[in-house]
């Protein structure tokens, strides 16, 4: 059986290329550009964390995530950078082992 390509679109993920530093994104699903509201183009070429991911957050909306979460801005901008380090040591064995696992906190393009 062979992999569903239009199923596979539907879902939210982005590919990296892990031969660049910074691993910067060379393709966005469609379902990942609805969910977060970036086109492809958009994506190209930037690193998830400038895209969604934790710094965009830490830069932008750390106010609002302190908020809904229930933190001070402080415990959140260093749970951010947990998971960021989290995030950034398994893209690593990504890398060297071929495999790897990582949950990210993202943000909408609208916020």
């Amino acid at each position: 059986s062979g992999v569903n390509t239009m199923a596979l679109q539907d879902l939210s993920f982005v590919l990296c290329d892990t031969e660049v530093q910074g691993y910067p994104i060379r393709f966005a699903s469609r379902g990942f550009e609805r969910l977060f509201g970036y086109s492809s183009s958009e994506c190209f070429g930037r690193t998830c964390g400038l895209v969604v991911g934790s710094e965009s957050i830490l830069q932008n909306d750390l106010g609002s995530i302190a908020e809904v979460s229930g933190l001070s801005p402080e415990d959140t901008a260093s749970a951010l950078r947990v998971l960021r380090g989290h995030v950034s040591e398994e893209v690593q064995k990504m890398a060297c082992e071929k495999r790897g696992f990582s949950i990210m906190v993202n943000q909408a393009k609208a916020g």
